[in-house]
């Protein structure tokens, strides 16, 4: 994991006021599959000072979120004193909102680009077809890859990164298939989609993180975890 250089003491000059504050914090990173505690020192709306057990290593972009105010900000690294580590923020989520139906369905939707259960789909060419100058003539069974177009880096920025808000402006053309496309897309999508809105929004006030099991996907007929997984759902209130 590659680390931030530290700044320089101009460099870190507030802009903004901070909270002096100690209150616990959770540090999500690696699409929701790694959590870790953190203290909160100070906060602002801009960025915030935090301090890790010792020992710990700090991914480069995470979110944080404030157990007390119910708020998750997407953030990035400005500088490493460690056991202490400036945070940037580049969003801020407050966890109610995700009642909000937009939101909801920009948080599934960006769940199933990392995540498509269909990893793999298969056509069969209708007609002669050139790609990247090869001839595939017709009749022929062409295999392609929700999962992989999903993390093309010509199609979609910081491809790796869980960014909701990718989904507030245009689509690459045939770059989103996470239930196929064209006349043979799946017939569930929207059944799946709405089912998938629901669950969300019945973890939203609470912290959900995994006490076991391996997130890594396995792809067998459809995309899922390499085996059971272990989830704890804690309330705010």
């Amino acid at each position: 994991m590659s680390e931030p250089s530290v700044d320089t003491a101009n460099q870190n000059r507030r802009k903004t006021s901070r909270k002096r504050t100690l209150q616990r914090g959770k540090i999500v990173y690696g699409d929701g599959a790694f959590t870790m505690d953190c203290l909160i020192k100070d906060i602002s709306s801009k960025g915030a000072r935090i301090t890790l057990e010792k020992g710990l290593s700090m991914p480069t972009h995470m979110y944080l979120i404030d157990m007390q105010s119910g708020i998750a900000y997407g953030a990035e690294v400005s500088y490493i004193r460690a056991p202490s580590f400036g945070l940037n923020f580049l969003r801020s989520y407050r966890l109610a909102e995700l009642n909000d139906p937009a939101l909801t369905a920009a948080v599934v939707r960006e769940a199933l680009r990392l995540y498509p259960a269909g990893w793999i789909g298969s056509r069969v060419t209708a007609r002669p077809v050139e790609v990247d100058g090869g001839r595939i003539p017709t009749g022929r069974m062409v295999l392609y890859s929700p999962y992989l177009t999903h993390r093309d880096p010509d199609l979609w920025p910081r491809p790796a990164a869980f960014r909701p808000e990718r989904f507030d402006g245009p689509l690459p053309a045939w770059g989103y298939l996470p239930f196929g496309a064209g006349e043979r897309s799946c017939l569930g999508a929207a059944l799946a989609t709405a089912m998938l809105e629901a669950a969300v929004r019945g973890f939203v006030h609470g912290t959900l993180r995994r006490v076991g099991g391996d997130p890594r996907p396995a792809g067998v007929v459809t995309l899922t975890p390499r085996g059971p997984l272990l989830l704890e759902h804690r309330s705010h209130s």
